[in-house]
C-alpha cells in the first residue's frame, strides 16, 4: 500500500477549490445590467463607426488625389490629342457611333479646342460648331487633363446616351482606366 504525502489543509483547500472552479466551466461573468447595455452597444458600434470613417477619407484621399493629377497647368496640345484620340476610338463607344449607318460617317465632333488631325476608322473627324438637336455629333463637353490622370465627358444624342471616360498616363503614354456610358433617351423614341 503506498501512502499519499501528507498536505498542509491550506494546500488541500486550494486544490478543491481549483477543481470546483474547473468543473463549473471557469469563472462566472459578470451578468449585464442595463447600465451596461449602451455601453456595450456603444462598444460594438464605435469599431463599424471607425472603419467607416476611415473608409470615407480613404476614398476623400483617392478623389483629391485624382483632381490634383487633374488640376495645373494647361494640358499640352500633344496630350490633349492623344486623350481626344482614345476617347474616339473606344470600343464601348464605338457601339454608339456606328460609322457605317448613313450620315455618321465620317464622325462629327463638337466642343471646345477639339485639335486637328483626330481619326475615326481611317478618316479625319469633321469638326462642327453647333450641333443640331437630335444630330450625329459627338460633344466633348468637358476635358480635364492632368499629369497623370484625365478625364474626358461627352454626349451623343442621336442614340441618347451621355458617358464619362477616365484614362491614366502610364510609362507607354496614355490608356483607357475606365468608360462609362448611359442612355438617357433614344432619339428615334422622343
Amino acid at each position: 500500500m503506498k501512502i499519499l504525502p501528507a498536505f498542509p489543509p491550506s494546500c488541500f483547500l486550494l486544490l478543491l477549490i481549483g477543481v470546483f472552479v474547473v468543473a463549473c466551466g471557469g469563472s462566472a461573468k459578470p451578468a449585464a445590467t442595463e447600465a451596461d447595455g449602451p455601453a456595450v452597444e456603444e462598444t460594438a458600434s464605435a469599431e463599424p463607426a471607425a472603419a467607416k470613417k476611415e473608409s470615407d477619407e480613404s476614398s476623400e484621399k483617392t478623389e483629391k488625389s485624382e483632381k490634383s493629377d487633374m488640376s495645373g497647368a494647361e494640358a499640352s496640345t500633344d496630350d490633349r490629342k492623344a486623350v481626344l484620340q482614345l476617347v474616339i476610338e473606344d470600343e464601348e463607344l464605338g457601339k454608339y457611333l456606328r460609322v457605317t449607318e448613313p450620315g455618321r460617317f465620317p464622325l462629327k465632333v463638337s466642343g471646345s479646342d477639339i485639335p486637328s488631325g483626330l481619326v475615326k476608322a481611317t478618316k479625319p473627324i469633321e469638326i462642327v460648331s453647333s450641333p443640331g438637336p437630335k444630330a450625329a455629333v459627338l460633344v466633348i463637353t468637358e476635358v480635364e487633363i492632368g499629369a497623370k490622370r484625365a478625364s474626358v465627358t461627352y454626349r451623343y444624342d442621336i442614340e441618347g446616351i451621355k458617358g464619362t471616360t477616365t484614362l491614366d498616363k502610364g510609362p507607354r503614354g496614355w490608356e483607357i482606366l475606365r468608360s462609362r456610358i448611359v442612355e438617357h433617351f433614344r432619339a428615334d423614341s422622343k
